[in-house]
């Protein structure tokens, strides 16, 4: 459930929203999944962009899509089941190909749970290769010169060497409107890697990923992964590749902390 906290008819450079957290989005330990908090990203990200006149309905009609490119989160404290939350999200401008978004999820005494930053990519739809988002004025009118995060998401290096690997082949749930995977759905893969019992010891306290190729239909994706805990740096490298192409479709690190 959510309540929106944003005046219509403004032009609003902060979004706001706020969520309480339902069953369906937590896990046994009664804490917000990872994957269902960056669904709440995604959601006020999409919202906004609509709301600034360059979202989805927008870009169609000039036959370019969305595709988010980089993500970096870092967690300080994850939300629990009913627990009432408000999601912050801003344009922060173009960075050459990249358009840049940040955001924050706070709880009810404005303490900071969740930081973000993004970068985004405009894609023609005939060719799917990125263009300049020089036509969408309202992309430099309406940016925000504050940082959740102030770097840009950094590019992942490729994973050289791993010690598991699995192979998944994308099913009805995984696809969205433009017939390629979800930016979602790549994270509850990732996060699937690992049992129960190793959720019941590690939750995921920084998280990085790098999306290099849509996947489309019939696609099959081998997921190779490194697990580090012999050290205080406790970390999983991961990669995965379309097995028909070998071309990488993400990347992402992840940083651990016992729970």
């Amino acid at each position: 459930m959510s309540t929106n906290n944003n005046r219509p008819g403004d032009l609003t450079p902060v979004w706001q929203e706020e969520f309480k957290i339902p069953s369906d989005h937590i896990d046994f330990s009664g804490k917000l999944k990872f994957h269902s908090l960056c669904g709440y990203l995604f959601e006020n990200a999409s919202q906004h962009a609509n709301h600034l006149h360059f979202g989805y309905k927008d870009l169609q009609q000039a036959n370019f899509y969305w595709v988010l490119s980089r993500l970096h989160i870092k967690v300080n404290h994850y939300p629990c089941f009913e627990d009432r939350i408000v999601i912050e999200t801003w344009h922060k401008g173009v960075n050459r190909l990249f358009g840049l978004r940040d955001f924050r999820i706070l709880d009810v005494n404005n303490q900071e749970l969740v930081l973000a930053t993004s970068a985004w990519l405009m894609l023609d739809k005939n060719t799917g290769r990125p263009v300049r988002p020089d036509g969408f004025a309202d992309l430099y009118n309406f940016k925000t010169d504050h940082h959740a995060i102030k770097e840009i998401p950094d590019k992942i290096d490729p994973l050289l060497n791993h010690d598991t690997e699995k192979i998944i082949e994308p099913g009805y749930t995984d696809f969205d409107i433009n017939k390629h995977v979800n930016a979602g759905r790549y994270i509850a893969w990732i996060q699937d890697l690992y049992s129960p019992g190793f959720y019941n010891k590690y939750q995921i306290a920084e998280f990085q990923i790098n999306y290099l190729n849509e996947t489309r239909f019939e696609d099959k994706i081998i997921v190779f992964s490194h697990l580090n805990l012999k050290n205080s740096n406790h970390y999983t490298r991961v990669e995965g590749k379309i097995i028909s192409t070998d071309n990488p479709a993400f990347r992402a690190y992840l940083c651990w902390t016992k729970n």
